[in-house]
């Protein structure tokens, strides 16, 4: 195989072990990229959402995630489907930076889907970015570092 061909593979399986290492951090069993999710044949037999923008370290380009709560509990799966309108309202609020909406939407989403780890993880997000602003500079990515 050429040397370029090596470096593609390598370059997949380190994003692939990064993205399994974020599923620690967001708290979900299975989390995707928009690549996986756009190559995915039928999305009806999925529930999917989007949770996050982020960089992670080694990558030049921000890479939508999506999470697949397919194995989630009934109840929280439930939960999340009903929620998942509220939940990219919230992120949407996220992105523009207006965090005390955000903060908002999220104790709703908390509120209707308290087995969902997410809302939670936005709220404290928010709260430290309304004490810490960010730069002007700011859109919405989450620069995640992953060993």
């Amino acid at each position: 195989m050429s040397g370029s061909l090596w470096g593609h593979y390598s370059d997949t399986v380190n994003l692939a072990s990064r993205i399994e290492g974020l599923t620690k951090i967001y708290k979900v069993f299975i989390i995707i990229t928009e690549n996986t999710y756009n190559e995915l044949y039928d999305l009806s037999i999925f529930d999917i959402r989007e949770i996050d923008l982020v960089k992670v370290k080694g990558k030049t380009r921000n890479i939508k995630i999506f999470e697949v709560f397919n194995g989630d509990n009934r109840i929280v799966k439930i939960q999340k489907k009903e929620t998942k309108e509220l939940f990219t309202d919230g992120l949407t609020k996220y992105r523009e930076g207006n965090f005390s909406e955000c903060i908002s939407i999220f104790k709703k989403c908390r509120k209707l889907a308290p087995g969902d780890t997410l809302p939670i993880i936005y709220i404290e997000r928010c709260n430290y970015l309304l004490n810490y602003p960010p730069s002007s500079k700011w859109d919405g990515v989450s620069e995640i570092t992953i060993k």
